[in-house]
């Protein structure tokens, strides 16, 4: 009896542990004020300011509506999200830390490539700026500590700090 109740709690644990989607260990967030220093542009002909990072929140928080809770993105928050790209590329032009470029062109790649209505074409790009947002940008909580591991500016950034 006790054996079979032992290989019960065993089975249900690994079960348990394999079903569940890989996630990464949460770093230690950013202080997002020492982040925006090193990210934005120093010459006045290439500044952009800590402001400017703010359309990564939004697009992360419209795809969090996108694509959360089996959610699949509606043309209009296709719409939206395209709307932001400008924002976002002259993130890309501008700053100088360039993990952040690299994964915010991979962002642009994933959603040019992503149809709407495809859930699974948006849960790459919406993982990216999820990790950039929650652990550079300063929205990471307690009790959300929800890390992908998508993003080089994020792991760089912390073996650097």
């Amino acid at each position: 009896m006790k054996k079979s109740i032992i290989f019960l709690l065993v089975a249900v644990l690994l079960i348990s542990v394999g079903c569940s989607e890989e996630k990464s260990k949460a770093p230690e967030p950013a202080d997002p004020d020492e982040f925006a220093k090193q990210v934005v542009g120093q010459d006045e002909d290439n500044l952009i300011d800590k402001s400017s990072l703010e359309v990564i929140s939004r697009v992360h928080s419209l795809l969090n509506n996108a694509v959360g809770w089996e959610n699949s993105p509606s043309d209009k928050q296709v719409e939206q999200i395209s709307e932001m790209i400008p924002e976002i590329e002259k993130i890309i032009e501008k700053t100088n830390y360039k993990p952040l470029k690299e994964d915010l062109e991979r962002f642009l790649k994933l959603v040019d490539a992503a149809r709407p209505n495809e859930r699974d074409d948006w849960i790459m790009p919406h993982r990216i700026v999820h990790d950039i947002d929650h652990f550079l940008l300063g929205r990471s909580t307690k009790e959300n500590t929800e890390y992908w591991g998508e993003s080089e500016a994020v792991k760089t950034w912390m073996e650097m700090n």
